[in-house]
């Protein structure tokens, strides 16, 4: 996933016109005199954009989105001080950890506790901790395109040693953790494995994939940049990529599939950097996506699954199929797991990739 897009996106412009003439002509005092634009530094199409116009109508705030393509280039900006021009920020469980410990995120523990742990599954609340409020979850997956495979994928190692009729349309995305976990379970090894012999067959195990790559890119980044044009036929990504592949290319055949070595459980937070202070507009959004109702139909929309516990009365029948996957899959670590990962090991992977893309030793 390399590489900031910078693409920005200003929510219901119209919307908020017809909100303004409304104020003036009659004097409405539910939308303030002057909104807060919130700025929100999050993967593409992770966030319903009908939640950010129900929102904007109602509070008026307007809402833009910046995406990023990969976590190490989302924790570059929040490491630079680049964070501070945003008032949240999408962080995985295990990189808020660290970064929260350097001084960079607000402690939200009171709208954690304004939330109560009757509305946010209190696990995910603690793979979060403090300084975040959880916003999915889900698990680590193979994605291909079913018309061109010859036989279903059901094993990790396919990714790496692909199937002939995927060489050359492979896409993968350069992630210290998600990359390095992946290879890991292929050669049957703890997804978050420490010791130097596992992490050395797995990256020899990622060096033969090399001759058949087609782009070191995420897949819904590398989708939407060719559209209809995509060669991409087998990628690696999360529960619920599969539907932004089908939106982005038309190619209605993407499926998406836990192999049968197990997966990773993650956990996504919302976090507020440090540089911005904890506004009662950041406060109003994170209350309004965790209504119940608000919560299902994001969920429903960008494929991925809510730890709001009353959402659940409101998911749609495709949700409450994605919500059964998850309670089969043979979940090797969680995202807490994650977080105990020692400094040297983390080192290691990232040398590990970088070697890996570089075409260096690491």
């Amino acid at each position: 996933m390399p590489g900031l897009r910078g693409q920005w996106r200003n929510v219901s412009v119209q919307q908020l016109l017809r909100i303004c003439c409304l104020f003036v002509v009659f004097g409405l005092t539910t939308v303030p005199a002057v909104a807060d634009t919130l700025n929100i530094y999050i993967w593409d199409r992770y966030l319903a954009d009908r939640v950010l116009v129900d929102f904007t109508e109602e509070t008026g705030h307007p809402v833009r989105e910046e995406y990023y393509d990969s976590e190490p280039v989302r924790d570059a900006v929040v490491t630079s001080g680049r964070g501070a021009g945003f008032d949240l920020i999408l962080m995985d469980n295990a990189a808020l950890q660290i970064l929260a410990e350097q001084g960079l995120f607000h402690d939200l523990s009171d709208i954690a506790a304004e939330l109560g742990s009757t509305v946010i599954d209190p696990r995910w609340q603690e793979a979060c901790g403090a300084y975040g409020i959880p916003y999915s979850f889900g698990v680590l997956g193979l994605l291909y395109r079913e018309s061109v495979a010859r036989e279903p994928l059901t094993s990790w190692r396919q990714l790496f040693e692909s199937p002939v009729e995927h060489r050359g349309r492979i896409v993968m995305y350069a992630d210290d953790i998600d990359t390095t976990s992946a290879a890991l379970l292929a050669t049957g090894a703890h997804p978050y494995a420490e010791d130097t012999t596992a992490m050395r067959r797995a990256y020899a195990l990622m060096q033969t994939q090399l001759p058949h790559l087609l782009a070191w890119d995420y897949g819904i980044s590398y989708a939407e940049a060719h559209g209809a044009d995509s060669r991409m036929s087998l990628t690696f990504g999360f529960n619920g990529d599969e539907n932004g592949l089908r939106l982005a290319t038309g190619q209605n055949d993407w499926t998406f599939v836990v192999p049968r070595e197990g997966s990773v459980l993650w956990a996504d937070c919302l976090a507020v950097p440090k540089g911005k202070p904890v506004t009662e507009a950041i406060r109003q959004f994170l209350l309004f996506i965790n209504r119940p109702k608000v919560a299902a139909y994001n969920a429903d929309d960008i494929g991925f699954a809510s730890p709001n516990l009353p959402a659940a009365a409101h998911f749609s029948e495709i949700q409450q199929g994605r919500m059964e996957m998850l309670s089969t899959v043979d979940v090797r670590a969680d995202a807490r797991t994650l977080r105990d990962m020692g400094f040297n090991a983390r080192r290691l992977r990232d040398r590990m990739m970088k070697a890996l893309v570089s075409g260096a030793q690491p």
